[in-house]
């Protein structure tokens, strides 16, 4: 890398460091805690909307097929829920 990269890694690697010392959140291990956590919830209210809208839809029209893709969520949710413990858990 250029000197210039270099520079911009510090520098991004520096303002992380600044964020996560002013929002208390314990440096790069809670900052990621906190990114993971949002993540899932987001995961967990694209499933409540995929389920409303599937409900809406199969009231419209019966004899629509179920799909498949509300069980891969929750199943992803499901793995990211045992992966969000291991990190709070971790020693």
């Amino acid at each position: 890398m250029d000197q210039n990269g270099d520079f911009a890694d510090y520098f991004r690697f520096w303002h992380l460091q600044v964020l996560s010392s002013n929002w208390g959140v314990g440096g790069t291990r809670g900052f990621s805690l906190m990114m993971v956590g949002a993540g899932l919830f987001a995961l967990m209210l694209g499933i409540l909307d995929h389920s409303q809208n599937m409900r809406a839809l199969r009231e419209e029209y019966p004899t629509m097929p179920r799909l498949r893709a509300g069980v891969n969520a929750a199943l992803i949710l499901i793995l990211g829920l045992l992966a969000f413990d291991a990190m709070i858990f971790r020693q």
